[in-house]
């Protein structure tokens, strides 16, 4: 435990251990079940809050190419990229930003049809 300056302890979020425990068991039902799209999310999610971004990026794709009916994955992919963009324009790479908000831009502009198909789905007859 960290003591802060005042010195009560710091709050301290929980340990990426978690994560990686909950991965492993996601990784355990994709052996199962490889074509489980939720499972596949959920395992890139995990990857993000690992920071084990690459990972993330292309699980993400991999979903889209193989469910591209699915807004999910695309919204997930835009935080992802947006992040990386937000990240690459505090350091001052600005052309490099830009691409990443293109990307990023992209991808919640493909989730957005999908969405609309979905919600008309959800909808009771009229």
């Amino acid at each position: 435990m960290r003591i802060g300056l005042d010195r009560r302890p710091l709050i301290i979020s929980p340990p990426r251990s978690k994560y990686r425990k909950r991965s492993r068991s996601i990784f355990a039902c994709l052996e199962l079940q490889p074509n489980d799209s939720n499972a596949r999310e959920k395992l890139a999610t995990g990857f993000m809050l690992t920071n084990q971004r690459g990972k993330a990026i292309e699980m993400l794709q991999e979903i889209i190419q193989q469910h591209p009916e699915k807004y999910q994955p695309y919204e997930l992919l835009g935080r992802v990229l947006e992040e990386d963009a937000k990240a690459l324009a505090q350091a001052d790479k600005t052309e490099e930003a830009k691409a990443e908000y293109s990307k990023a831009a992209a991808s919640f502009e493909q989730s957005l049809p999908h969405q609309s198909r979905a919600a008309g789905q959800l909808r009771p007859p009229g």
